[in-house]
């Protein structure tokens, strides 16, 4: 697929060519009109997860390594009491997309012992989104990730931005990052609704990070352009389900070192702020000044809240504790 797929943006091909593009994109009519996530509409067609589990239980997944996926590369959907041990997820750094591991509305996960390198987030939780997520309202919870080497990925432990049904009771410990670009990252936005909580992320060690910590509700990518106005206002907007909330988060023992863009991003809604962080014995070091990139790369906001600053930004937020 990404061989195709470079060959489609060398070309700068505006729509579907090939036989077999056509027959995808005529399976999606709408396709030019569906956000994208990370890559323009006509590379969207339909690709498929390289492995999906769909209202499946007892699952025990180890010692595997699968790469090269079209899309998300591990998805359970619906999926409870799933223990995946050992594995090796290997993805290209430009594959658009290719998340690790989706739990998609799914419960009593235990993570250990993994390798991750890819083109999108590592180890990623999700529960529906908008309206469809709301009426299913099925929460991803009480999932255990520990010893697990994140290499190269947007985010590596992404909660969201996908939290229609909730996502809750999740233990992060003892996990190494190295050059990931956002180490921990929640990340909802208006319109997504649900509640993230009980949260838990300790004894982590990073190197060569974008950002260690984004906790945000001003997620940008794939918003459309007549509902940005809305979406990624600064004003307060009125409260409804479809308001995503963020609460109870606890981040403990964390070393970063060579830092590329801040050192923490927490932004939440004006009208819903991120309530009750506590951040104790984060230590943090910027790279040298030549490694530096601009600080927009924190966190794809559409340019909303970023300066110049490289600390730790809290805005929107209540009960926080930084020690």
């Amino acid at each position: 697929w990404w061989d195709t797929f470079r060959q489609i943006e060398e070309e700068d091909r505006q729509a579907p060519r090939e036989s077999w593009e056509r027959q995808l994109a005529a399976l999606n009519p709408d396709y030019r009109s569906r956000p994208g996530g990370g890559g323009r509409p006509q590379t969207q067609f339909l690709r498929p997860p390289l492995v999906q589990f769909w209202k499946c239980s007892a699952i025990h997944l180890q010692g595997i390594t699968l790469q090269n996926s079209p899309f998300w590369t591990l998805h359970t959907v619906y999926s409870r009491d799933i223990v995946i041990s050992g594995v090796t997820i290997l993805n290209p750094a430009d594959a658009i997309n290719t998340d690790a591991i989706d739990l998609d509305s799914s419960e009593n996960i235990t993570i250990e012992d993994c390798l991750f390198d890819v083109g999108d987030d590592a180890i990623t939780l999700k529960s529906g989104s908008g309206a469809d997520g709301l009426r299913i309202n099925r929460p991803t919870r009480n999932v255990t990730a520990r010893r697990c080497r994140i290499l190269a990925s947007h985010g590596g432990i992404a909660i969201g931005s996908e939290t229609a049904g909730g996502i809750e009771n999740v233990s992060v410990s003892d996990c190494v990052f190295e050059g990931t670009q956002r180490a921990i990252r929640l990340k909802s936005r208006r319109g997504r609704g649900g509640t993230i909580k009980n949260i838990t992320l300790r004894d982590l060690t990073m190197d060569g990070c974008w950002c260690p910590i984004v906790i945000g509700q001003y997620f940008a990518p794939g918003v459309l352009a007549h509902e940005r106005d809305v979406t990624l206002s600064e004003r307060p907007q009125p409260l409804s389900a479809m308001t995503p909330h963020i609460r109870d988060i606890q981040i403990e023992n964390v070393l970063a070192t060579n830092v590329l863009s801040s050192a923490a991003f927490i932004v939440g809604l004006p009208e819903a702020p991120i309530d009750n962080v506590s951040i104790r014995n984060f230590s943090y070091a910027l790279a040298p000044e030549g490694r530096l990139l601009e600080t927009w790369n924190t966190e794809p906001t559409e340019g909303h809240f970023h300066d110049d600053d490289r600390g730790i930004k809290v805005i929107n937020a209540r009960n926080v504790k930084i020690q």
